[in-house]
């Protein structure tokens, strides 16, 4: 198993853990996508708490050595790091510019499942690696500048939830609010919230006991179609 999974859309993704280096034969992967756009500036501190916090959580938990995780950041521009240990995924959080949400969501779900053959989850399932998938959206407003439109964004979410990855999605302040139904995400699986330090501290605590318990499942080899405890 040596293939390495890059770019799969144009975006620009950091390279995903080499297959071969792949030690435990069922994993779960974890793609957070979140905002950064100028808005969030009062935030950035409880942001990069939140993102630790995950981080931390599912680094304790006892499916640690099956859980692979991912971070996409984006303002105008979108950065992607690629699925990797626990141990290496970034938390550094800082703000600037407006809100590619659409294509945000587009390019991260196109690494994680393309349909094709070529997204990381599927290239593992080819090389035997038993994968579920969780799909988290943290945002605190509408998309303001991406070049795709809400319907290529609902057709990405839609495609990731038709093969059984949940999709979740966290609409942060009034700003959000209803951002996730237009995308087509499960009731379920959407929480608004108001926009204040203590609820996004809040926020991180449910967040990472969702994950713990997705992973938790995703291991027993359980499936459940709700995210948030």
């Amino acid at each position: 198993m040596s293939k390495t999974v890059y770019d799969i859309s144009g975006a620009d993704i950091a390279p995903n853990l080499p297959v071969d280096e792949i030690e435990n034969e069922r994993q779960t992967l974890f793609r957070f996508v979140v905002d950064r756009s100028g808005s969030m500036d009062q935030y950035a501190r409880e942001m990069e708490y939140f993102l630790g916090v995950q981080k931390e959580a599912l680094g304790e938990s006892k499916q640690e050595d099956e859980i692979l995780m991912g971070l996409t950041l984006f303002d105008d521009n979108i950065d992607h790091s690629g699925y990797r240990l626990i141990e290496d995924f970034p938390t550094d959080y800082s703000v600037c510019g407006r809100t590619a949400l659409y294509d945000a969501v587009i390019e991260a779900a196109d690494g994680l499942y393309m349909g094709d053959g070529t997204g990381y989850m599927e290239v593992l399932q080819q090389q035997g690696v038993k994968t579920k998938a969780c799909f988290f959206v943290f945002s605190d407003g509408y998309d303001n500048v991406s070049r795709a439109g809400v319907a290529n964004a609902k057709a990405a979410i839609e495609r990731l939830q038709n093969y059984e990855i949940i999709v979740a999605f966290v609409e942060f302040g009034p700003d959000a609010g209803g951002v996730a139904r237009q995308l087509g995400v499960k009731g379920e699986n959407i929480i608004n919230t108001t926009a204040d330090k203590h609820a996004l501290r809040q926020l991180a605590n449910v967040v990472s006991k969702s994950a713990l318990s997705f992973s938790a499942s995703a291991a027993a080899g359980q499936s459940n179609n709700a995210f948030f405890v």
